[in-house]
């Protein structure tokens, strides 16, 4: 009996949030609503050009204790449903987060996690529940650190520099070879993305 081939790639991409699809305004205290104006549409077109559409974003406000787990959560739903409102159409098929941070104050969240970017577990997770495959995919990010978790699981990887492209990475104890800093392309924000996406 002959196996079954694939007859379609799923691939995908995963968007930071903060940066990248909203203004970073380093508001530590609680999750931004707003997003750039182009964002329903280019991320309507890079839908229609048969990707799954992913966001996965680090939020230590958590670990910090100015908002709980569930909220955080909640927030994220309302700035997903508000992007889609805008474009008029179903765009996101998957959310991850990561709310630990090595400092935290919140004891449960106070860890050195997989999932928090430049680790890059955020992506294992995606690819394995909507069955991605990620060396046919892109990840989007304002930070060396987005950076660091697309090119260690062969992602094509996009600087977005409409956020904190220039600042150094962030701490961490996580091991990668230098070579995973550096983005496959770079766009000043993400009107430009249509032309490196296929």
């Amino acid at each position: 009996m002959k196996a079954k081939m694939k007859s379609q790639v799923n691939k995908a991409i995963f968007f930071d949030k903060d940066g990248v699809l909203n203004p970073d305004v380093d508001n530590i205290y609680d999750v931004s609503l707003d997003f750039f104006d182009y964002v329903p549409f280019i991320l309507g077109e890079c839908k229609k050009r048969g990707f799954h559409i992913v966001m996965v974003t680090n939020q230590p406000i958590v670990a910090r204790g100015y908002i709980s787990e569930d909220e955080l959560f909640s927030k994220l739903l309302q700035f997903k449903h508000m992007i889609e409102k805008r474009g008029k159409r179903k765009i996101f098929d998957g959310i991850y987060f990561c709310p630990h941070h090595p400092q935290g104050t919140v004891k449960k969240y106070r860890k050195d996690c997989l999932c928090r970017k430049p680790g890059s577990q955020m992506l294992r997770d995606a690819a394995e529940n909507l069955d991605i495959d990620l060396s046919h995919s892109y990840l989007v990010g304002d930070r060396v650190s987005d950076l660091v978790a697309g090119n260690a699981v062969r992602c094509k990887t996009i600087l977005c520099k409409t956020g904190k492209h220039s600042l150094p990475m962030i701490k961490t104890n996580l091991l990668f070879d230098e070579k995973f800093t550096y983005s496959n392309y770079a766009i000043d924000n993400l009107e430009s993305l249509l032309e490196f996406v296929r």
